[in-house]
């Protein structure tokens, strides 16, 4: 499956990017990622900004843990962190891991790796479902996914898929 990863720098803080490369881990009941660099690009863990990455992993089952970090490296390289918020492709279930706290050498407690405790994100609505289609519209696309998803969990067991759509009485 895929994580999908957004990084919010905090907005109130003044000084609040970085330009050091960041590492995540995320850590659920089922497994880890272990230590991923987030691809960065020089706008990226700006002051307010949303950073969006798409991680892929094994799925993890129950967030409980994730691990951010950075080198240190570049000019300003201290780092305010709001929160990273975290959704599986699969499941479609998010979590929220709060910070709210310095990344720095020289600021707060002086460090550059936090350890944060998930909490429950409540996603909201596909954007489908806000924009007034019928109910079997949404219907059928609650359908596609779940098809999605049950190829997916067979591929990751077995290899390859056992059951088709069809099977289960859906066609596209």
């Amino acid at each position: 499956t895929k994580y999908t990863v957004d990084v919010f720098t905090s907005k109130d803080v003044r000084g609040s990017g970085t330009d050091a490369q960041v590492f995540v881990n995320i850590i659920g009941k089922d497994g880890e990622t272990r230590e991923r660099k987030l691809p960065s690009k020089r706008k990226h863990f700006e002051r307010g900004r949303k950073d969006t990455f798409t991680l892929p992993a094994f799925e993890l089952g129950d967030l409980v843990r994730l691990v951010v970090r950075h080198d240190g490296t570049g000019m300003g390289a201290g780092w305010h962190l709001d929160r990273i918020d975290v959704r599986s492709e699969l499941s479609g279930r998010g979590w929220s891991f709060p910070c709210g706290e310095w990344l720095d050498k020289s600021e707060g407690d002086g460090l550059i790796e936090r350890e944060l405790q998930a909490e429950a994100l409540v996603v909201g609505p596909e954007p489908e479902a806000e924009s007034g289609l019928s109910s079997s519209s949404a219907l059928w696309r609650s359908h596609a996914q779940l098809a999605q998803v049950m190829k997916q969990q067979q591929m990751m067991r077995y290899g390859t898929p056992s059951i088709s759509p069809a099977a289960i009485g859906l066609s596209f």
